[in-house]
């Protein structure tokens, strides 16, 4: 294991989280037609039904701050742009999905909620913290005390999701 790699394991994921919210790092990863951007942990369920064992806001259950490796959730990006949300890892974009195809918000969980999508395959949103915003860029990011859903909801409702609390 590299010393990277060690302190990663150390002080676990959100060591990564200053340098991904700055603004030099923002403007490598994100698109320029972003409207709303927030850094966290997030992992893409291949399954998010079965994550939840149920329907979207029917079930409480575990912390999403940080799962186990099994989900490979990573400090990435959430990013809404004028017609998808995507997730975008250091790597570059990892998961993306229509802002139409997006069903569910289900914040009965601690430290984030999850994401469904008409499909199987969704988002388990651990805490998620504000980003700068690199110059030329225009979108918003969360600010202050917000609900739990961290803006994400006001930023969703207008394609037709619901909230479950």
């Amino acid at each position: 294991m590299d010393i990277a790699g060690f302190f990663k394991r150390f002080f676990g994921q959100m060591a990564a989280l200053p340098e991904m919210a700055r603004s030099d790092t923002v403007a490598s990863l994100v698109p320029t037609d972003a409207q709303y951007v927030t850094v966290g942990p997030i992992a893409v369920l291949p399954d998010v039904w079965q994550f939840n064992n149920g329907a979207p806001g029917t079930v409480y259950g575990r912390d999403l701050g940080y799962l186990p490796a099994k989900y490979h959730q990573e400090i990435a990006y959430l990013v809404r742009t004028h017609d998808r949300l995507a997730v975008i890892e250091r790597a570059g974009p990892r998961w993306s999905c229509p802002t139409v195809h997006i069903t569910d918000l289900d914040g009965h969980r601690g430290g984030g909620f999850l994401v469904f999508t008409r499909g199987a395959e969704g988002l388990a949103i651990g805490p998620q913290s504000p980003v700068q915003v690199p110059p030329g860029y225009s979108f918003r990011t969360v600010r202050g005390v917000t609900n739990l859903f961290l803006g994400w909801d006001s930023e969703l409702t207008p394609f037709g999701i619901r909230r479950h609390f």
